[in-house]
């Protein structure tokens, strides 16, 4: 039962260590998407999914270890946490201790990777309507209004006005 802990301390390290990772990127990513650089958020966005793989698999070996930790303990695995297994140990208290401070480390790491994410996510939409905003306004400069220059024999001439872009140096 003791290496099974040690195990599952050690996944949960693992899987804490990626999740600091994934969130270093996703505020890397913060900046990317706030300069515009998408090939620099395309090279994140690549990192970050081989690293989900990583937490994929890591996920599945703690699945694993829970569902042994769960047959030695006579338990069944739907109802088997990780708090659960905390509360299970309060005659090892070392083992006890290292397990819900690993398992409070995940869950920090998980809820910053949130907050950074949930910041990039308003970020792309404020950023996908500006773009929006952008296309349509370039639309309707293609569509100039015709000018109100009429000949000597009062016909409107039809003349479009000139297509000028928006100076972004003035």
């Amino acid at each position: 039962m003791a290496s099974l802990m040690e195990e599952l301390v050690l996944v949960l390290n693992d899987e804490a260590a990626v999740y600091e990772t994934l969130t270093q990127i996703s505020s890397e990513k913060t900046q990317y998407i706030i300069d515009g650089n998408i090939s620099k958020m395309q090279d994140a966005t690549a990192k970050e999914q081989d690293l989900v793989n990583v937490v994929n698999k890591l996920e599945r070996k703690r699945e694993d270890v829970v569902k042994d930790i769960g047959i030695v303990l006579g338990r069944d695995m739907d109802g088997l946490t990780i708090n659960s297994i905390v509360q299970m140990l309060g005659r090892q208290p070392s083992e006890q201790k290292k397990l819900s401070e690993v398992h409070f480390r995940l869950k920090e790491a998980l809820e910053a990777m949130n907050k950074v994410n949930e910041l990039n996510k308003v970020l792309l939409k404020q950023a996908m309507e500006l773009l929006e905003f952008d296309i349509q306004l370039m639309q309707s400069l293609k569509k100039a209004p015709e000018t109100a220059n009429y000949n000597k024999n009062a016909y409107n001439t039809g003349e479009v006005l000139p297509n000028s872009g928006f100076d972004a140096k003035q």
